[in-house]
């Protein structure tokens, strides 16, 4: 089994927002055809850090949220790991294809942070 783990940094805009991360094929072509599964994902708080409760959503291409809605309420203080939610219990997600990340419910100027995914395959 191999496991990939891609870190993603964003930087929100003056009014707070995040524009989306789109994470292509063309960039991550380990994600096309059912070959890995999403893990987990850890988020960090920058240094600057985000609205307390922010949320974050990974859709593939039907818009689906891969994470089942784990990604809703992350800590502004404290990093935090979560598994992908099937039908509300955790299970690893099967990808194939591309996906994009994207922050909500943030409302601090220039707040950071990161996101770490972990696949296996």
């Amino acid at each position: 089994m191999q496991t990939r783990t891609v870190k993603l940094s964003w930087t929100a805009a003056a009014d707070g927002s995040v524009a989306a991360i789109p994470m292509s094929l063309a960039n991550y072509n380990f994600l096309k055809g059912y070959g890995y599964l999403l893990y987990a994902m850890t988020t960090n708080p920058g240094s600057t850090a985000p609205t307390d409760n922010y949320d974050i959503v990974i859709e593939d291409a039907d818009g689906t949220d891969v994470l089942g809605g784990a990604g809703a309420n992350r800590d502004a203080a404290n990093t935090e790991t979560v598994q992908p939610l099937i039908n509300g219990l955790p299970a690893p997600y099967p990808m194939d294809g591309a996906l994009t990340v994207k922050i909500s419910g943030n409302s601090v100027n220039a707040a950071t942070g990161t996101i770490t995914l972990i696949f296996v395959g």
